[in-house]
């Protein structure tokens, strides 16, 4: 065989690999946090295997995915949802660039985010939260527990009525179905129109606080493959299914670059005036605690070096 031949024969399983392995965090995203050198983007890597940290520093194609997590069987296009998310990742480009420049460019305590602005990265912000593992296998894991207690319920429900028989009949057939079917259940009911756009109303409807990091350089807001950091106050639980979107003392933290960041407020306890509004911050205590969540609540990867989390960690 040639040797264009075997480039040719390589690149094709390069496209193939690329393929199957579907990012759970946009690679634009990432891109912002990264180095890049000759066109290509490296990212400082924390992972932690059966306890044990590593620290590396991969391509961004090469951290954040899973194998085909988003493949359907029930539409004609097996990547129909990777391609829709696809399109949520574009607003990542320009007009993610965009809004951080003027938000780079504009002085502290000024208004930096439209309504526009902030339905967009709603988009990103709720694609992000339901394209997570952790969200797909609690749900299906829920399904799992209903099935379990069904053949006692199918009993109770033989006593009824024929008419309330067949009703129940196609419940008994959705908490039946297979793994792959779960997912497939729960990607079309969650990236269905309606319930996107209600939970990306709900997040608009919090007071957004633009933070904006003058220690970008030494301490900077760093990010992982699963960036959208949920916290309850009262109790200091973090996590989407330990505190949810909608609790009153809710938090939403995610960091958009190494020097801004959105802090997401409820509206019941602070004051509307301050929505949309650039804050300097220079405290590096609240950097790291924040940049500490985001660790913590990450998948796989962390995007830190190993310097910058020793250090945080004394």
């Amino acid at each position: 065989m040639s040797e264009d031949s075997k480039n040719q024969n390589k690149d094709k399983e390069t496209k193939t690999e690329n393929y199957i392995n579907q990012h759970i965090v946009p690679r634009r995203y990432l891109r912002r946090f990264a180095v890049q050198n000759n066109g290509k983007y490296r990212i400082q890597t924390r992972i932690v295997i059966k306890g044990q940290e590593k620290y590396i520093s991969p391509l961004i194609d090469n951290v954040g995915f899973r194998k085909r997590i988003y493949d359907v069987t029930d539409k004609k296009d097996t990547k129909f949802w990777e391609n829709y998310l696809g399109e949520i990742d574009g607003l990542y480009g320009k007009r993610l660039e965009d809004i951080i420049a003027i938000i780079t460019l504009s002085n502290d305590g000024y208004k930096v985010l439209t309504t526009k602005d902030k339905a967009d990265i709603s988009k990103m912000m709720v694609a992000q939260i339901f394209r997570e593992p952790e969200s797909i296998n609690h749900k299906k894991d829920i399904y799992k527990k209903i099935s379990f207690s069904w053949p006692e319920t199918i009993k109770m429900i033989s006593r009824l009525p024929s008419e309330h028989v067949a009703k129940y009949r196609n419940k008994k057939e959705y908490v039946e179905n297979d793994e792959q079917s779960l997912k497939e259940i729960y990607l079309d009911f969650f990236f269905s129109c309606s319930t996107f756009d209600y939970y990306c109303q709900l997040l608009q409807s919090y007071n957004w606080i633009v933070c904006y990091n003058i220690l970008g350089k030494s301490c900077p807001f760093i990010t992982s493959d699963n960036p959208v950091v949920i916290e309850n106050t009262s109790n200091k639980k973090f996590g989407l299914f330990k505190v949810g979107l909608e609790p009153p003392n809710t938090r939403i933290f995610y960091p958009l670059s190494p020097e801004i960041a959105i802090l997401l407020l409820p509206k019941n306890k602070f004051d509307d005036s301050i929505d949309c509004k650039k804050m300097v911050v220079k405290d590096s205590n609240a950097i790291i605690k924040m940049n500490l969540m985001v660790i913590s609540q990450a998948n796989q990867h962390s995007f830190v070096s190993e310097e910058l989390f020793h250090q945080w960690c004394k």
